[in-house]
């Protein structure tokens, strides 16, 4: 049996004490101290950090352009960027994701969840049961890896409709972290994912 190398992965919602009361002013703006985060992503960077999280919720700055910018600031970090399946087309988040990874050396994986709570994904326009939540994202994930694939994708889900999707800009398959503590997460996990 080989060993494998340990890896580790951090919040970038989670910098620190000295980031405390930056933090608290962006929860209430969300905008971002973005100098801070730069340079706790080349710190991470020589500590020996293997990728960041960059988390999704209302009270931050949207996961993807964040990481786009800090990618830019770094040169090693890799950036595990949160997701939820039904805010966007699945097409037009792998052109979103192909195209940083392509800019930042492939330094992109994925932290997919399906949910958070039930108020917030009303905020976002989001009303589908638990199950329904993970059944989605399912059909988001299936689209996704045809596409990584490089398959021209025609889909008729319950969810997702997709008629002659492909994309000229590839890259390979993100690692794909799934967020969850459920049976439905388990199996989108075991179906979808490289960790639960």
């Amino acid at each position: 049996m080989s060993a494998r190398a340990l890896r580790f992965h951090w919040s970038l919602s989670a910098v620190g004490e000295k980031m405390r009361a930056a933090q608290a002013r962006a929860a209430q703006s969300a905008l971002p101290q973005f100098g801070a985060l730069a340079r706790f992503c080349r710190q991470a960077e020589e500590a020996g950090i293997d990728s960041l999280l960059t988390a999704f919720g209302f009270h931050r700055p949207d996961p993807l352009i964040l990481a786009t910018a800090l990618a830019a600031q770094s040169a090693r970090i890799r950036f595990m960027i949160a997701v939820r399946s039904g805010l966007m087309s699945p097409v037009a988040f792998v052109q979103q994701v192909n195209t940083l990874s392509a800019l930042s050396g492939g330094r992109v994986s994925l932290n997919v969840v399906a949910g958070h709570t039930p108020n917030e994904q009303r905020g976002y326009g989001d009303f589908l049961s638990h199950d329904e939540r993970y059944a989605r994202t399912g059909e988001f994930l299936a689209i996704c890896r045809a596409l990584w694939r490089g398959e021209r994708v025609d889909f008729d889900g319950k969810f997702y409709q997709v008629e002659g999707a492909r994309l000229n800009l590839q890259i390979d398959t993100p690692e794909i972290f799934i967020g969850g503590n459920s049976e439905a997460a388990t199996a989108l996990a075991l179906e979808h994912g490289d960790c639960l």
